[in-house]
């Protein structure tokens, strides 16, 4: 699918929206087990990726938090 950021495709919004959806919940749940496991780098590239991803989506919130 073509990358269209005029609003000519908005499938293609809701597409990276669910795709983000579904990187983030996995995302978060690598995070989550690095921590429980005291792997500080694999919890801070969790976030990282969290923090990066949700830049390039928009939930900018997220972005700062994850930061």
């Amino acid at each position: 699918m073509p990358m269209v950021v005029d609003g000519s495709e908005p499938e293609f919004a809701l597409d990276v929206l669910e795709q983000f959806l579904q990187d983030s919940v996995e995302t978060v749940e690598s995070a989550r087990r690095a921590a429980a496991l005291a792997d500080r780098e694999g919890a801070l590239h969790g976030m990282h990726t969290l923090k990066s991803s949700s830049a390039q989506v928009g939930p900018l919130a997220l972005s700062a938090w994850a930061g």
